[in-house]
């Protein structure tokens, strides 16, 4: 995901394009994850959106 994320150009701000990956990428994992255990796919929501605007922000900051 930070690969993807770092090498992407979406013309929106670093952040918020790295939580728009991050979502894009774990919506294949949530849809096998949901018929054994709803529930679990909150938090992978959650932690998908903060986990990819981290990078992008970071990866803005640092890798230019």
């Amino acid at each position: 995901m930070g690969v993807v994320i770092s090498y992407s150009a979406l013309p929106v701000r670093d952040w918020a394009k790295g939580m728009i990956i991050g979502l894009i990428s774990a919506v294949p994992v949530m849809i096998l994850v949901v018929a054994e255990d709803p529930k679990s796919v909150i938090p992978m929501f959650i932690m998908s959106t903060i986990l990819g605007g981290l990078v992008g922000f970071f990866t803005g900051k640092y890798a230019r």
